[in-house]
């Protein structure tokens, strides 16, 4: 990993060295990638001082199996080995320093667990990190210890590694559990498995709850009486196929809510779990972001009643839905016309054709992201949903991006407002390029990464099987572009454009040539070297492709 050497100068060095740092610590890594960086910190001490201090202010327990297969031939490992930085960060003197302590647990293995011994064994049980902030469990290994244990010895020993883990951070105020490696939203375990991993998480909740600023109502969460959540709560995330069953769920409080979280929403989003104002108002004062995940609805499910309360939500607020077309609300009644800042859809393309977007009519700007949803592997997609997502008249959006899944260029756009564009196509070759901008006025930034440029590569086995009915409309893209004598674009500053294939550096100066007032042109980096040096000269900064949308990405 840290191929360097010696006696480089710091100013070279010290973006190498970031860079290397978070390769190996990012919030869901392992004790194994940090002993990387223990090697580096030994190897090269004269570079030391230009090490972030962030790489000192998490510790990591991980545990791993390298089998757990019942076969008696078997050679491998089938014991938990147990990695940690502790001893390491304990010897630099920089305990004071850890925010964070991580359990990454990624095996499956049903062994038992024993992690109050751990703690003992590495001496972290004489010591008190009184700056941990987080506590963070990362892997499904936590749930499926110690199976067979009997349950009276699993419950003594999640007692014992509950206190534990309490007494060494007495000051915690956050408690997540991600039982993927990656860093998503999980919606927790399916069910309850007894043992000793659920126990410890639950312990941990009845006693952090009351000061935890964010919290999971996931499984496994405890169902216990007289249990409060913090006043100064920031981030929720809920499990919603959860609620009936918490019955000694407290209410919500929702004044300094910045983050919800609600998955597996049936038809309607309960909203009775949260605390209300006076006259039944649901309101969000500090609410920056909310993602309302809707799964397919279940017949014998009840939807809550909601008609009591007056929900409200502040402007500016940045909304996910994944799952729109399995939503029954009128989300109008939640937020007021061109008050989403940002609102993000993950659908399936098919879906387009039928769904109901009003909700389009409460955003300035939308994040579009196709999600694949069929069932049967022998179905192909057809351009019909995504040209008629891209032909509803929309005058209000002022910014787009269309991902995930390459899809086809329209003939037709009638978001006549927008000012940036970022789509991810299959095909684009520049006389569609050329249509899209000359339909958009207003069309101030366009970012555009495609398969290829070549209309002949939409028959490539590389390009795949969907969407083949695009070259129905190149034909009216031809003719269309065929009768514009003008320039286009008049707005257009920022035009970049990426092909996976051969980039047409040819088209594309044909198509800067109708573009009078363009700035900055990104091409693929290793095509740079095709544009002609009068392109710089005539002003145009001529880059490498960077679709970087501070609406979207910050």
């Amino acid at each position: 990993m840290f191929d360097f050497y010696h006696n480089k100068p710091a100013e070279m060095m010290k973006p190498l060295v970031e860079k290397e740092c978070e390769k190996v610590l990012y919030p869901t890594s392992t004790a194994r990638a940090y002993n990387e960086f223990i090697e580096f910190y030994d190897s090269f001490k004269e570079y030391r001082p230009l090490i972030p201090i962030c790489m000192y202010t998490v510790l990591i327990l991980e545990c791993f199996v390298e089998c757990w297969c019942n076969t008696g031939s078997c050679a491998k490992d089938h014991g938990r080995q147990w990695f940690t930085n502790f001893i390491f960060l304990a010897t630099l003197q920089k305990l004071d320093h850890i925010i964070e302590f991580r359990f990454v647990m990624l095996n499956e293995c049903p062994s038992n667990l024993n992690m109050d011994a751990i703690f003992k064994r590495i001496g972290m049980h004489r010591s008190v990190l009184s700056n941990v902030r987080l506590i963070a469990f990362i892997g499904k290994g936590i749930f499926e210890a110690s199976r067979s244990q009997p349950m009276a010895l699993a419950d003594s020993e999640a007692t014992r590694t509950a206190e534990h883990i309490l007494s060494v951070c007495p000051n915690t105020t956050s408690l997540v559990y991600n039982t993927h490696h990656t860093l998503i939203s999980s919606a927790g375990v399916i069910r309850d498995i007894p043992g000793v991993g659920f126990e410890i998480i639950k312990r941990l909740y009845v006693a952090l709850l009351p000061r935890l600023t964010a919290v999971q109502i996931l499984r496994p969460f405890p169902n216990v009486p007289n249990m409060a959540f913090a006043w100064n709560l920031t981030k929720l995330v809920i499990n919603h196929a959860l609620i009936p069953e918490l019955t000694h769920l407290p209410r919500i409080p929702v004044d300094c809510l910045t983050r919800v979280e609600i998955y597996g929403i049936q038809r309607v989003p309960n909203w009775r779990i949260f605390e209300t104002a006076p006259g039944n108002k649901l309101v969000f004062p500090c609410l920056e972001k909310i993602t309302l995940q809707y799964s397919t609805p279940d017949r014998s499910s009840v939807q809550p009643t909601n008609s009591q309360f007056t929900t409200i939500f502040p402007e500016d607020i940045r909304v996910e839905v994944p799952g729109l077309s399995n939503a029954d609300v009128a989300f109008q009644k939640y937020f007021a016309p061109r008050s989403i800042q940002l609102l993000s859809i993950y659908e399936d393309p098919r879906a387009f054709e039928s769904l109901n977007l009003d909700i389009l009519k409460c955003a300035r700007s939308v994040h579009i992201s196709y999600r694949d949803e069929r069932l049967d592997p022998n179905i192909r997609y057809n351009c019909q949903g995504i040209y008629s997502l891209y032909a509803r008249y929309n005058n209000w959006i002022t910014g787009a991006r269309f991902d995930n899944i390459p899809s086809p260029l329209p003939l037709t756009i009638n978001w006549i407002s927008l000012e940036w564009l970022d789509i991810t196509a299959n095909i684009a070759d520049v006389k569609s390029i050329c249509n899209i901008i000359h339909q958009l006025r207003h069309l101030h930034t366009f970012y555009l990464s495609c398969f290829s440029m070549d209309r002949g590569d939409l028959n490539d086995p590389a390009r795949g099987v969907d969407f083949a009915d695009q070259d129905d409309i190149f034909s009216g893209v031809d003719t269309t572009v065929d009768r514009i004598h003008t320039c286009i674009g008049l707005a257009l500053r920022k035009l970049h454009i990426f092909s996976h294939k051969r980039l047409d550096v040819d088209g594309i100066l044909w198509l800067v040539g109708r573009l009078p007032y363009l700035q900055e042109l990104g091409l693929n980096p290793n095509s740079l070297d095709e544009v002609p040096l009068s392109m710089s000269r005539s002003g145009i900064t001529v880059c490498g492709f960077n679709p970087h949308i501070e609406a979207i990405d910050g």
